[in-house]
């Protein structure tokens, strides 16, 4: 199994809710390093700390969220998604879609270290029911629709 390949196993169990498989693809030493701004955003340690901690905590501000990859780069233990989380917020109901860049650190087919970038203004903004504007392809447009202030 290719580093790329444990990467998309560990997006496909988590998609799939089977968190035994996303346990067994990653190290029980795990460092997963969660943007600030994301909900639960943080630090992570550890199997305990990422599956029973964050991503419970996680997972309640979204009615629906998955991940779309668009590309992976690989060089050595390290891999790179390049893509989009895309859903809905559980409290305002606003679809969205924030692109994200993931940095994985991969050793003898687990993951050790994950490390989440992501456009956390535009997940915000969705969250409090105020969303940037997204086009046909769920490509973030540079502008924002809000009432003028006049």
């Amino acid at each position: 199994m290719s580093n790329i390949d444990v990467v998309r196993g560990y997006y496909a169990a988590i998609a799939a809710g089977d968190f035994d498989t996303a346990r067994a693809l990653t190290d029980p030493g795990i460092d997963f390093n969660i943007a600030y701004g994301f909900p639960a955003g943080g630090r992570y340690h550890g199997h305990h700390d990422l599956f029973d901690g964050f991503y419970p905590a996680s997972f309640e501000a979204w009615a629906h969220i998955a991940v779309e990859v668009d590309e992976f780069v690989e060089s050595g233990d390290t891999v790179v998604s390049l893509g989009r989380y895309v859903g809905t917020t559980r409290t305002s109901g606003i679809e969205f879609a924030a692109p994200f860049a993931h940095v994985s650190r991969v050793h003898d087919g687990r993951l050790t270290n994950v490390s989440q970038y992501v456009d956390t203004h535009m997940l915000d903004r969705a969250i409090e029911g105020r969303p940037l504007v997204v086009d046909e392809r769920r490509q973030w447009v540079n502008r924002v629709t809000e009432p003028s202030a006049a």
